[in-house]
């Protein structure tokens, strides 16, 4: 069976600290064997030793350090990891998902130039996929949205990504990067269980 790699979120509580990782991952790639990554640099070594996975997802939850607008302490360690992973894709042509946070810390990784928007979707609510410009068919016109935050479709990244699919306010929602092996949602496909055969066709 075929691995992922999948970002974890890390959570405070009494004292002690974990890594999760949203079960409906678990669900979403049931075909696949999903290994969720603790946000520890020291210890990534340790799921990369084995055969090369078929895909590496960045998963949402929290913002990152690049987003200026964000009032919230970023994960600096999970930022770590996520940066290792990125690399490690590319050097080995893998396929990288990036999701809503995901996303937006792959993006600044790649572009200096990266402009965030307070998002003009609340938090929770869906995405009108039937307003957007896209260039792949999405099924259903129903995303969720779990961010607060949006990144300005700019000359940088018209000049690096293909823009799938982007707001009446030219912000970016799903994109693929011209060179590399990398898709990125802002909504949470794993929520709604959408989007699984454009990924699956990404990924294979």
């Amino acid at each position: 069976m075929k691995e992922i790699l999948i970002t974890s979120r890390s959570i405070q509580q009494h004292d002690e600290n974990y890594y999760s990782l949203d079960s409906n991952w678990i669900y979403y790639f049931e075909n696949y064997k999903v290994i969720s990554i603790p946000n520890n640099h020291t210890k990534l070594s340790n799921y990369l030793t084995s055969s090369a996975p078929a895909a590496i997802v960045l998963s949402g939850g929290g913002d990152i350090e690049a987003n200026k607008l964000s009032k919230n302490f970023p994960d600096l360690k999970r930022e770590e990891v996520e940066e290792a992973l990125i690399k490690y894709g590319i050097d080995n042509n893998i396929p990288i998902i990036a999701i809503c946070r995901g996303m937006q810390k792959t993006i600044t990784y790649l572009s200096k130039n990266i402009i965030f928007t307070e998002n003009p979707v609340k938090i929770k609510e869906y995405y009108l996929l039937d307003e957007c410009i896209t260039e792949e068919t999405f099924v259903g016109n129903k995303r969720t949205c779990f961010n607060d935050y949006s990144i300005k479709i700019n000359d940088e990244i018209n000049n690096n990504w293909h823009i799938l699919c982007a707001d009446k306010q030219k912000n970016l929602i799903s994109s693929k990067h011209k060179k590399f092996n990398i898709l990125c949602f802002i909504w949470h496909p794993e929520r709604d269980f959408t989007d699984y055969e454009i990924i699956k066709s990404f990924i294979e």
